[in-house]
């Protein structure tokens, strides 16, 4: 038995059963999927509702550090069957998976601060820099983390070391989260990565515990 992908494996599954939890937060914000884009609307939620804005901003920290545990689980899976494919999706999940951390940081700090200015006007306009800036990193994840799960997806199908079931799901995942990078949160593209995303990692964190035991 391998601990260490046993317990990656772990990560996966607790990571993914994080992500519903971040979106079952995001979701009750109050916050009309037309208006996620508009400053005064999200200030007004995190003037309102403080505390779940910090347990978003934290929850999805916790979530991308589990998500690079279970990549760095998966690439010592894969390290002597396919060694390129194993450390490159590894980096590129590390990167991408930062850069989701960074954005629920930057607008839960930065949100609450501006939510307790006095001149609402200013908060406002300096709100929307903080919304562009989040913007690029979630772009910047959807990226890097959209191709960390093409390698691992190939590296799986390639190898089987697990099924290749579970590395199409990746590579679809991967496909999906690529095509949603310069789309808005709101679209129906950008929700279905989010939801292969919980998959992925209930699915692929089962099949790493399973065959590290």
């Amino acid at each position: 038995m391998d601990g260490f992908q046993r317990n990656a494996g772990t990560a996966g599954l607790v990571g993914g059963l994080a992500l519903i939890v971040l979106f079952g937060f995001f979701f009750t914000l109050g916050v009309p999927p037309a208006d996620l884009g508009k400053p005064d609307a999200l200030l007004a939620a995190t003037k309102a509702k403080s505390g779940q804005i910090a347990g978003i901003g934290i929850l999805g920290a916790v979530t991308s550090a589990l998500g690079i545990i279970f990549a760095a689980g998966l690439a010592s899976r894969l390290r002597d069957r396919a060694p390129t494919r194993a450390t490159a999706q590894l980096y590129f999940a590390v990167v991408g998976l930062a850069a989701f951390a960074l954005d629920g940081v930057i607008r839960w700090m930065g949100g609450t601060k501006l939510a307790q200015a006095a001149d609402a006007v200013a908060a406002s306009h300096a709100y929307a820099a903080i919304d562009a800036v989040g913007v690029g990193l979630t772009g910047f994840g959807n990226g890097f983390t959209g191709v960390s799960l093409l390698l691992v997806g190939w590296a799986i199908i390639g190898t089987r070391a697990l099924s290749a079931a579970v590395g199409w799901v990746a590579v679809i995942t991967g496909v999906v989260t690529l095509i949603a990078t310069p789309l808005p949160a709101a679209s129906p593209i950008f929700l279905l990565s989010g939801l292969l995303t919980i998959v992925w990692l209930l699915w692929g964190g089962y099949a790493l515990r399973k065959a590290a035991t």
